[in-house]
């Protein structure tokens, strides 16, 4: 068995969070789910943004808009928009919860 991997929680780097949720909308945009026009009243809610040691950044938000909620994460550094639904969301955050301080 290996040891446990440290993850430490990023969730009050501002800079960090601006920066991955740029990213993420413009995810959006490239998928045709968004516009440019869109991401003015666009929201994002962060479930976890992590930086876990030998291993880089993970992270899970979601963004609403127009009624619509999309879900993007990361695993081994690569940012996607995935195919999710709210529980889904919200037993990814409690699983990474009991791994990681979120």
């Amino acid at each position: 068995m290996g040891d446990k991997r440290v993850g430490i929680s990023q969730m009050n780097n501002e800079a960090l969070k601006k920066e991955v949720t740029e990213q993420g909308l413009a995810l959006l945009v490239e998928a045709g789910k968004l516009t440019q026009a869109d991401l003015a009243d666009a929201k994002v809610e962060f479930g976890y943004l992590l930086d876990i040691q030998d291993h880089g950044m993970e992270t899970l938000f979601k963004v609403l808009q127009g009624g619509n909620t999309y879900y993007i994460g990361s695993m081994n550094g690569e940012l996607s928009v995935w195919d999710a639904d709210e529980d889904q969301f919200a037993a990814m955050v409690e699983l990474i919860g009991m791994q990681y301080p979120i």
